[in-house]
C-alpha cells in the first residue's frame, strides 16, 4: 500500500543523512561527478515541491502535477484520470491549499524568519564558496515574500520555477534522485 509522506520527512531524512558518513560521502561523490558542479535554488524549490507533493493523497498529487507542472486543462485531467470536473477541481483546490499551507509553515523564505536552511545547507554543501544570501535575494520568490504576497501567489511562483526546470537534466538531478531515494524510509 502506498503511503503519504509526513510533513517532516525532509527533516528526518536530512538528520539521518548528516549522521551517516557513508551517505555524506556518497553525496560528495555525486556532486564531484556532476559536470555542472552547481546547484541552483530553483532546483531546491523543485525538490521541496516534490517532497511536499508526496504528503498529498495520490489523486491530489496527480491532479496538481498534471495541472500546475504539465499545464493540462481540467478537461484533459478529467479524461486522463477518469474523474468528474468537480472531483478534479476539488482535488486541485485541496492540493494547492495543503501545499501552500505546508510551504508557509516550513519554508523560511515565506515565514520570513531567514534563509531557508535546507536551501542553504544544500547550496553550502555543493557551492561552499557561494554566498547563499546573495543568491537568495535574486529569486523572485524571495522578493514576493518581502512584499507580503499571498500563499496562492507564492505557490504559483514555485510552480513556475518547477516548470522551468528539466528535472532529468538539471545540475542537481543526480543529487535529488539520491536524496529522494533515501526519503521513503523516513516517510512514515
Amino acid at each position: 500500500m502506498r503511503r503519504r509522506w509526513r510533513e517532516d520527512t525532509q527533516d528526518r531524512c536530512r538528520e539521518a543523512t548528516q549522521a551517516s558518513p557513508e551517505k555524506v560521502a556518497r553525496m560528495r561523490e555525486i556532486v564531484a561527478d556532476s559536470p555542472a558542479e552547481k546547484y541552483d535554488f530553483k532546483e531546491h524549490i523543485d525538490y521541496c515541491f516534490t517532497c511536499i507533493g508526496k504528503t498529498l493523497e495520490i489523486e491530489q498529487q496527480l491532479v496538481i502535477i498534471l495541472k500546475e507542472i504539465y499545464e493540462f486543462t481540467v478537461s484533459e485531467i478529467m479524461e486522463i484520470l477518469g474523474l468528474s470536473e468537480g472531483q478534479v477541481k476539488y482535488a486541485l483546490s485541496e492540493a494547492r491549499h495543503t501545499m501552500a499551507d505546508i510551504f508557509d509553515r516550513r519554508c523560511e523564505l515565506v515565514n520570513k524568519s531567514g534563509v531557508c536552511y535546507q536551501c542553504s545547507e544544500i547550496n553550502d554543501f555543493i557551492n561552499p564558496k557561494q554566498n547563499a544570501r546573495e543568491k537568495l535575494v535574486q529569486l523572485k520568490l524571495y522578493k514576493e515574500t518581502q512584499n507580503g504576497s499571498s500563499q496562492e501567489r507564492l505557490f504559483d511562483l514555485r510552480a513556475e520555477l518547477v516548470r522551468s526546470l528539466d528535472p532529468l537534466e538539471a545540475p542537481g538531478a543526480d543529487l535529488h534522485a539520491y536524496l529522494l531515494g533515501l526519503m521513503p524510509e523516513h516517510a512514515s
